[in-house]
């Protein structure tokens, strides 16, 4: 899982002398292909533990239920405003507005036993309205991965996007903006991560098959427009496959993790992207 790279950090912050343990459950035995922990910005570390999305503040060693979710987490992203969650079955999917008020839930100190506690969706309710379900795909959704895409004519607006892959052998493209699937692209094998380029024109797919398939973006059919809830509207975009190359035959071997995945098809959409502007 994946966001746009927005924020850095330098390879000797890497590893620091201090450092704070949480104990938390991630109730889940595949050790492959999950992510479930995203910092979009400093002090805010989004995780997913069970059908529970939280938003931990290290410094204040404090934590916020953002969520409780109809189905159990597979993968989660946060970046530009937006937490995504996919999930085991039927293409689950959430769509969580960070940026948005929630008082229902207050600040409290991680306890010792954190994970072990009751239920703390026990007296929420019905999900928070800022929350947006949906079922994106047929199968276990692998990954998500959020990005900003530039607007494609003057005096539009940029779109917040989530890429999904998905069991099913499909990438799906769904516009946080609009709230709405744009696209659907179909491999020939499961599909285990996605992600899109810097410049937001070059997305890479990688699956159960040692190829990996690159597109590139270009403008909808006969200028289709979307509309938001603003009222505002945004020229659609589609993908068009630009190169299938064949990859090391050690992916399906050695079986690499995601965010080995990730780095590699982040550093290779950027790679195809410059060559594409030279």
């Amino acid at each position: 899982m994946a966001v746009d790279d927005f924020v850095c950090r330098d390879t000797n912050d890497l590893v620091l002398p201090k450092k704070r343990i949480f104990p938390t459950k991630i109730p889940i035995s595949h050790w492959q292909l999950r992510h479930y922990i995203s910092l979009p910005e400093p002090d805010h570390l989004y995780y997913a533990t069970g059908s529970d999305v939280w938003c931990l503040n290290p410094s204040t060693q404090k934590r916020n239920h953002i969520a409780y979710l109809p189905f159990e987490a597979r993968c989660t992203a946060a970046g530009h405003g937006w937490l995504c969650v996919g999930g085991e079955d039927n293409g689950d999917f959430a769509a969580i507005k960070t940026g948005s008020s929630h008082s229902a839930d207050v600040d409290t100190v991680l306890p010792l036993d954190f994970g072990n506690s009751e239920n703390p969706h026990s007296s929420l309710g019905a999900i928070a309205p800022r929350v947006k379900i949906e079922r994106i795909g047929d199968e276990i959704v692998n990954s998500v991965s959020v990005h900003r895409l530039p607007a494609l004519r003057d005096g539009a607006s940029d779109e917040v996007v989530a890429v999904l892959t998905n069991n099913d052998k499909s990438v799906r493209i769904y516009s946080l903006t609009h709230l709405a699937e744009t696209a659907r692209l179909a491999l020939p094998f499961p599909v285990n991560h996605a992600t899109i380029s810097p410049d937001g024109q070059i997305l890479v797919a990688v699956g159960d098959a040692p190829r990996a398939y690159f597109y590139e973006r270009v403008k909808g059919k006969k200028g289709a427009k979307l509309k938001s809830n603003d009222g505002s509207s945004n020229l659609s975009s589609d993908w068009q496959l630009l190169k299938e190359l064949q990859t090391a035959a050690t992916f399906q071997l050695l079986g690499l993790r995601l965010e080995h995945y990730a780095q590699l098809a982040q550093n290779a959409a950027t790679s195809v992207s410059l060559r594409r502007r030279c």
